[in-house]
C-alpha cells in the first residue's frame, strides 16, 4: 500500500472527517436527515474475497430516523479508472449484508432484513472517471435482471462531476482543505493555498479537528517531492517547507532548460551542416535540388526555404 493510501485511510480514520466528506459533497436530501452524533467505524470482519484484503476500515455506520445507513467509503487512487467499479460496488455490499446476516448478534439476522448501504468512490486520478455510476447502465438487456444499484462519485481533480461541491460553496474544513491542495500544481502555488488556510485556521477547535490534516499533509509532501519528511506541528512548519520546495524546483526548472538549449543547438547545428552540404553539392551539379531535398525527407519548396533562413540561398 502506497503512502498515499496511508495518508488517506488514517486521514479517514476520524469521524470528523467522513461527516465533513458526507455533508461537502453528498447532494442527497436524506443527509440532512443524518445524525452524525451516531457516526461510528465498524468492525466487521467482512473480507474482500477475490484478493483477501480487508476493507472494514472504510466502512462506517450513522442512525437515519431510528435505523442504521452504512457508509461503505472507497478510495480509488488508481492511474486508470476502473470499468468493474458498478459490479465491485454490487459485490462489497452483497458481501457487507452477508457479514451481517450470517451475525447471529445483528438485529439483520434475526428479522431477515438488510439496511441501506451508500457507497461513496472518492477518486483523484487525472484520468476523467467515465465509468457508469450505476450497474443498470451497464446490462446488456434491462428487461430480464432490472438490477439498478448505484454509487456516490467524488472526484478530487475534475469537480464538475461532482452533484455538490463544498469548495465552491464556501465550505471550510479538512476535507476541503485536503481536495484543495490535492488539486493544487506546483510548490509556489501550493504554498500560496497553504497561506489560505492556515489564515482560516482561526480558532481552537478547527486547529483541533485539522491535526489528521496535518499528518496527511506530511505523508502528501513526502510523496509529491520525493523526500523523507519529518513531524511538522503546524501549518507555518509546512509553508516554510513548500518555500525551500520551489526553490527546489526552480533551480531544476533553470538546469533542465539548459540542458534542453544545448540538445536544440546540437541538432540545429547539424541540420543546418547537413542542409549547407548538400547546397553545395547542387551548386557544383553533383546532385539535383530534388534530391538533396529526398535526403532531408523534405519537399523542394521546403528544402529552399530552409537553405535560404541559413543565408545558403
Amino acid at each position: 500500500m502506497g503512502n498515499q493510501d496511508l495518508s488517506y485511510k488514517e486521514f479517514f480514520s476520524e469521524a470528523k472527517n467522513v461527516e465533513d466528506l458526507i455533508k461537502g459533497y453528498v447532494d442527497r436530501t436524506f443527509v440532512s436527515k443524518l445524525d452524525f452524533s451516531t457516526l461510528e467505524r465498524c468492525n466487521s470482519d467482512f473480507v474482500r474475497k477475490e484478493s483477501g484484503e480487508r476493507h472494514d476500515d472504510m466502512i462506517w455506520r450513522l442512525k437515519y430516523k431510528k435505523d442504521w445507513l452504512y457508509i461503505y467509503l472507497i478510495l480509488e487512487f488508481q492511474s486508470n479508472v476502473d470499468y468493474s467499479m458498478p459490479v465491485r460496488i454490487m459485490s462489497y455490499m452483497a458481501e457487507l449484508w452477508l457479514s451481517l446476516l450470517n451475525n447471529s448478534n445483528t438485529e439483520y439476522a434475526k428479522s431477515h432484513k438488510i439496511p441501506p448501504i451508500l457507497p461513496i468512490v472518492l477518486y483523484n486520478g487525472v484520468e476523467d472517471w467515465n465509468v457508469a455510476l450505476n450497474v443498470s447502465d451497464i446490462l446488456l438487456e434491462k428487461t430480464v435482471n432490472n438490477v439498478k444499484v448505484e454509487y456516490y462519485l467524488i472526484d478530487e481533480l475534475h469537480p464538475e462531476k461532482n452533484r455538490k461541491n463544498a469548495l465552491e460553496e464556501g465550505i471550510f474544513n479538512a476535507v476541503t482543505a485536503l481536495i484543495q491542495i490535492e488539486r493544487t500544481k506546483g510548490a509556489d502555488n501550493l504554498s500560496d493555498v497553504l497561506k489560505e488556510i492556515s489564515k482560516k485556521l482561526d480558532t481552537k477547535e478547527k486547529l483541533k479537528n485539522f491535526k489528521t490534516f496535518i499528518r496527511f499533509l506530511r505523508r502528501f509532501l513526502s510523496t509529491k517531492f520525493n523526500q523523507d519528511i519529518k513531524d511538522f506541528n503546524n501549518m507555518e512548519e509546512a509553508i516554510a517547507m513548500t518555500y525551500d520546495f520551489a526553490e527546489i524546483e526552480r533551480k531544476k526548472g533553470e538546469e533542465k532548460g539548459k540542458i534542453e538549449g544545448k540538445i536544440e543547438g546540437k541538432i540545429e547545428g547539424k541540420i543546418e551542416g547537413k542542409i549547407e552540404t548538400l547546397t553545395q553539392l547542387t551548386k557544383e551539379g553533383f546532385i539535383t535540388l530534388q534530391q538533396a531535398a529526398e535526403r532531408m525527407n523534405l519537399s523542394v519548396d521546403k528544402f529552399q526555404e530552409l537553405a535560404s533562413s541559413y543565408g545558403l540561398m
